[in-house]
């Protein structure tokens, strides 16, 4: 009954955000047509920079008050206690808002060198400072419809704005090019937070009762303040450094390579986020509140043994059908200027099949009371990224870039997965060990023909979807059910 319940969840999570992704297409050909590598990479740039500092100010804080409401929202006080939360929540959050907001300011000229790699897009880091407020206000109304699972409720906000920032995004770049891309940016995050209120209202706090003022009046609950202050904590060491680690690793990019070179390989990064921006999130959305809820270890292994089970599934379509077909998505949403970047895609997406399964892994950590442990696994992680990046982008360039998103993902996937196995209990499952090694083989074949035999590309185009396929001998009964279900739902 899980695993149901966590693949109908993930599936109609994760169909929404592939929406989001092909809408997305547009806006990226767009920004790749009109603006070239360089304006990709500002574009990527601005981005990365706002959600950075969103993240730097939550300190995590935003996984404590998503906890707090899914342990307590069946309690009989569930409103009393959801207030007390929110409050100190909003307390915590907007201090540290405002203290990160006068630090970053005073250091912005440096962060824009060290970001976009020459002060004269200094204008664009400030667009970012004042953008990130609004991630941060949008925490809030997501973390209670995280909370209570509402999977369509998120579903449908995320497909309404979709449909807004694709009507806004397409003027805005065909009128005023690189400015108009810079605008979308902070104006895709406002419609964001609008749509999210207004479900969140709808669905939660108008039924519970909950306010500004209901939050306003409500008494501290000082066990939920010395949580967030555990969270925070964890943010501000861990938090920050994997800041300070992308940061470091994205200058040490833009200082030997140009700002160009980070647009160049945001084709990779765009369609592994078909794995890493939509389906993970989906997973998290599903499983954080979840593992808050579950206690044994039995269970947690099973719901381990399900989300990777899930997992190596989604990523299968990724390499057999991204990696013979690399060139022509390439050229067809973005342009043949950024074709030299198709050689770093398949050991890029090699890598993302164990970032998923350390993701997974991963998630079990925080909600089951092994904060601290996360976080020395997490430190050493970032670390790891920084010195890989400084080791190798220097002496062989994009191909130390792609390297950062693989060894760390690798050599963690087995750090986590023995440490599961230690502590939480797990047993993998053998039809789930077959799945994994069935997709490693698959995938080392494909990059095999592809990387060292000479115009066997033709080979991959058929051999590609044809393994996919036979994925299905690896199905379980009550998936080849789930699936005929969907089929003959869809048929009527």
């Amino acid at each position: 009954m899980e695993f149901r319940t966590l693949l109908k969840n993930t599936s109609f999570l994760a169909g929404t955000r592939m929406v989001q992704f092909l809408t997305g297409l547009v806006r990226t050909k767009l920004i790749a047509y009109y603006l070239g590598t360089i304006g990709t990479g500002l574009v990527a740039q601005l981005s990365f920079v706002t959600q950075k500092m969103a993240q730097f100010t939550l300190l995590s804080m935003s996984e404590a008050i998503v906890k707090q409401i899914a342990e307590n929202k069946n309690s009989p006080e569930s409103v009393k206690m959801i207030n007390a939360a929110y409050k100190g929540y909003v307390i915590l959050v907007g201090v540290f808002m405002i203290v990160s907001s006068t630090i970053l300011y005073f250091f912005s000229e440096s962060l824009t060198i060290y970001v976009f790699g020459d002060v004269s897009f200094l204008s664009y880091f400030l667009i970012g400072l004042f953008s990130f407020p609004v991630l941060i206000l949008d925490s809030i109304p997501f973390s209670i419809l995280k909370a209570y699972k509402d999977v369509k409720g998120i579903a449908k906000a995320r497909i309404i704005i979709v449909v807004i920032n694709l009507i806004t995004a397409v003027p805005l770049i065909l009128i005023f090019k690189l400015d108009g891309a810079i605008a979308f940016v902070p104006l895709s995050y406002v419609v964001n937070l609008g749509v999210n209120i207004v479900f969140a209202r709808n669905k939660c706090f108008k039924s519970l009762g909950i306010g500004i003022g209901s939050v306003l009046k409500s008494p501290l609950n000082m066990i939920f303040v010395r949580e967030l202050f555990v969270f925070s904590t964890f943010g501000l060491t861990v938090g920050v450094f994997s800041i300070i680690s992308e940061f470091t690793c994205r200058s040490i990019v833009v200082s030997n390579l140009g700002v160009d070179s980070i647009g160049l390989y945001s084709p990779i990064i765009m369609w592994a986020s078909i794995v890493t921006g939509f389906i993970l999130p989906s997973f998290s959305t599903y499983l954080y509140p979840r593992f808050c809820e579950i206690k044994t270890n039995k269970e947690i292994s099973s719901l381990l043994n399900d989300a990777i089970r899930i997992g190596t599934f989604s990523i299968l379509p990724l390499l057999m059908i991204g990696i013979p077909y690399k060139d022509f998505f390439i050229s067809l949403f973005y342009s043949d200027d950024f074709l030299t970047s198709s050689k770093y895609l398949p050991y890029h997406f090699m890598g993302i099949a164990f970032y998923v399964w350390y993701y997974v892994l991963s998630q079990s950590m925080t909600p089951t009371g092994r904060i601290k442990q996360h976080g020395i696994f997490l430190s050493i992680y970032f670390a790891l990224d920084i010195s890989v990046t400084y080791i190798f982008v220097e002496n062989y360039g994009l191909y130390g870039w792609m390297l950062k998103h693989i060894v760390s993902p690798f050599i963690f996937f087995w750090i986590y997965l023995f440490y599961a196995k230690r502590y939480m209990g797990l047993k993998m499952q053998i039809m789930n060990i077959a799945l994994m090694l069935y997709l490693l083989i698959a995938a080392s074949i494909i990059i095999a023909l592809d990387s060292w035999l000479i115009n066997s590309s033709w080979i991959n185009f058929f051999l590609g979807p044809i393994l996919l396929l036979s994925v299905a001998l690896f199905l379980k009964e009550e998936e080849k059910e789930f699936l005929r279900n969907k089929l003959n739902f869809r048929r009527k």
